[in-house]
């Protein structure tokens, strides 16, 4: 699915959280512990970022599922282990409202200058992503220059 530039960090950071959620609700060894520090590293920067980013751009109702379900998914993290692959379903389901309802509703409703200033916001964010994953910034960077 093609994405917004400004919401491609996010949905990069999604594929990560996908992974992690597979894992918990197959129970693999040290997805629990893995999740911790997803969560200390990434996740919750990520959580906070959507709320500070997109709250704006959405309507009321949308926002209030967003924080909640953020808020029920740093709950089960407070469970791990016992309930990982509970947590792991929440997570994957969250990630994929986010990606087939919220952000397609987001992009319907972007304006240039919306667009303009999140675009630069999720670049910042995406940069400070770069130096726990070079591999990241190498994508990031060739996607950019076949497109320009």
């Amino acid at each position: 699915m093609k994405r917004h530039p400004a919401l491609e960090p996010f949905s990069r950071d999604h594929n990560d959280g996908l992974i992690l959620a597979r894992a918990l609700i197959e129970g693999r060894p040290g997805a629990a512990e893995r999740f911790r520090e997803e969560w200390d590293r990434e996740l919750g920067d990520h959580f906070a970022e959507e709320e500070r980013l997109l709250i704006p751009l959405m309507t009321e109702p949308l926002a209030e599922r967003l924080v909640h379900e953020h808020r029920t998914i740093a709950r089960f993290g407070l469970t791990l282990p016992e309930l990982a692959a509970d947590l792991g379903r929440a997570l994957e389901a969250h990630i994929r409202w986010e990606e087939r309802e919220l952000f397609p509703e987001i992009e319907r409703h972007l304006t240039d200058s919306q667009a303009e200033w999140l675009t630069e916001e999720t670049t910042r964010l995406e940069e400070k992503r770069w130096p726990d994953n070079p591999r990241r910034e190498l994508l990031v960077r060739r996607r950019y220059q076949s497109n320009h």
